[in-house]
């Protein structure tokens, strides 16, 4: 299991998200992940600078995107994560309901011919299985 997150403040679509409630994000994940032991690891290097690649396994059965809202920053995100989901699993993300987050994932699906129906659940979440 990998995390990535930079727990740093940042302007999001909701408004300014400081460095107190990133802390406090922070240590609310790490208590929740103690149960994993050694088997999660949490990356804080910037999203946009992350890739999947260096983590050394290439083929993931679950990928949740939930990361810059912009339209640019969640197309980046499906592009360098879509690839790493291997056959059969699961693609996911938050923040459907935003314009900005439908957007990039109609011209992501396009694009890369996504024909398998978005699915959706409670809280704003999309996903589908990866043929």
């Amino acid at each position: 299991l990998h995390g990535v997150d930079s727990y740093e403040p940042y302007q999001d679509w909701n408004g300014f998200v400081d460095q107190e409630h990133n802390d406090k994000t922070k240590a609310i994940a790490l208590e929740n992940m103690k149960e994993f032991g050694d088997r999660w690891e949490l990356f804080t290097e910037r999203s946009d600078m992350f890739s999947v690649q260096t983590v050394g396994n290439p083929d993931y059965d679950f990928i949740y995107v939930d990361g810059d809202h912009s339209y640019a920053g969640v197309l980046m995100d499906l592009r360098n994560y879509y690839s790493h989901v291997r056959s059969g699993g699961i693609f996911a993300g938050h923040d459907y309901n935003l314009g900005t987050v439908r957007q990039a994932l109609d011209e992501f699906r396009s694009e890369n011919k996504v024909r398998i129906p978005i699915n959706l659940i409670d809280n704003n979440t999309w996903f589908w299985n990866k043929l």
